[in-house]
């Protein structure tokens, strides 16, 4: 699917060459949204014979911008990938992505690293807490992270300030190499 959308030299999301393939963005229960409303990604393939995919639904979440491109394309576009649909989080009442809450902690200034833990709670929906590391331990600094959080996010998670070295044994996975982000304990 790479070739079928590429982005060209604006960044302003992958064009779709309908030649190579026919792209829907549906909601859960497989019915298209609406003009530049978030759903799936599925795409159906055009001209392969040894393995077509029909209506192959890739779990990503984006939307399709249809106004011309800065580069003069007038063809429809991908935006970037929200997230994943097994990653969506629904939190009060928000859905959040987890690449949401990466860009803000990233751009927060007092934080040197995190750690996101998503579990469910009794009443069976999503709970966030935020673990994270910052050289300003005091409670005055986890309200303003909070508060940073909420405004950027429109909900205010749990959070934790914890040792650097403690954020860095818990990024380690036994089953991986890679740093986690994000820790998924729901049920």
């Amino acid at each position: 699917m790479q070739t079928a959308f590429t982005e060209c030299t604006c960044g302003k999301g992958g064009h779709i060459h309908s030649e190579l393939l026919i792209a829907e963005i549906l909601d859960e229960y497989g019915n298209p949204v609406q003009r530049g409303e978030i759903g799936e990604l599925v795409i159906t393939t055009l001209g392969v014979e040894a393995m077509p995919l029909i209506r192959y639904r890739t779990n990503d979440l984006c939307y399709i911008i249809e106004e011309p491109c800065g580069c003069g394309r007038n063809c429809q576009r991908i935006s970037p990938i929200i997230g994943r649909k097994a990653q969506m989080i629904k939190f009060k009442g928000t859905t959040l992505y987890p690449p949401m809450i990466f860009e803000v902690l990233n751009s927060n200034e007092d934080v040197l690293d995190y750690v996101i833990e998503v579990r469910s709670n009794e009443l069976n929906t999503d709970d966030i807490i935020i673990y994270l590391a910052s050289n300003d331990q005091s409670e005055e600094n986890i309200a303003k992270i909070s508060s940073f959080l909420h405004a950027r996010l429109r909900v205010r998670p749990q959070v934790f300030i914890i040792d650097l070295d403690e954020i860095k044994k818990m990024q380690m996975n036994e089953v991986s190499r890679k740093v986690t982000k994000i820790i998924d304990k729901r049920n």
